[in-house]
């Protein structure tokens, strides 16, 4: 599925799909903000397992889906795709685990709001490195884990705005060389993450991050450890 003038695969309004050991590159057309075409997209479908495809140079995104439940993408080398390698909104139980995701135009994996929110989400153990902006953007996303992930060289690390719900775990991470490590603009459950030579700050909690749990992370060689801007009250920082 290569060099289409479109997106290279699309699944609608269908239910129990596996997409595996596919090369989905450089879809669409179009460079800039009138670009189309992403290398999968997935709307209002249910129990799809996207695993082991390479999906590079689309571009859009490399994976798109909204409206869905029950997605699991895992084990995919997402690289090098115009916008962000993987992209989900108004769905439910996200499983993106296992993914090597880099050189993204913008981010890595950005969970949005945009068409609603997304509930019940676990980012695990991806490789996420050299993004423009987020290696993980999370913007009004519900009951979300983010655990064991590796994100490097990205501008953000961890980016989560305003609008989720304050069930937010970002545990056991690898947060290495970013502009900022971890910046939350919405209350979350930090721990036993390294972070490590970030250049502006390890932590960064701004306005609406107020009630956050901050614990036992190594926060080594940043900029700035941790920053509070605008906070009114954190429930426990001791790091």
């Amino acid at each position: 599925m290569t060099d289409n003038t479109g997106t290279g695969l699309v699944i609608k309004n269908s239910s129990n799909i596996n997409i595996k050991n596919n090369n989905i590159s450089k879809n669409g057309r179009n460079p800039g903000p009138s670009a189309n075409g992403d290398g999968i997209a997935i709307s209002k479908s249910s129990n799809v397992n996207v695993s082991k495809n390479n999906i590079n140079e689309n571009y859009v995104y490399g994976i798109v889906y909204g409206s869905s439940n029950n997605v699991t993408i895992e084990n995919n080398n997402i690289s090098n795709n115009d916008y962000y390698g993987i992209y989900v909104t108004n769905s439910t139980n996200n499983n993106i685990n296992n993914n090597n995701i880099l050189n993204s135009g913008s981010g890595g994996i950005w969970l949005s709001s945009q068409f609603g929110v997304n509930t019940n989400n676990k980012i695990t153990s991806n490789n996420i490195s050299n993004s423009a902006l987020s290696g993980i953007l999370l913007q009004g996303s519900y009951n979300t884990l983010i655990i064991n992930n590796k994100l490097n060289n990205n501008y953000y690390g961890v980016y989560v705005t305003d609008g989720s719900n304050d069930i937010i775990n970002i545990k056991n991470n690898s947060i290495i060389d970013n502009m900022y490590g971890i910046l939350l603009r919405n209350a979350a459950n930090v721990s036993g993450n390294q972070i490590i030579n970030n250049s502006n700050s390890g932590i960064y909690l701004w306005n609406f991050s107020s009630n956050s749990n901050i614990t036992s992370n190594n926060i080594i060689n940043n900029g700035i450890g941790i920053v509070f801007n605008g906070v009114s009250e954190i429930k426990k920082c001791r790091y």
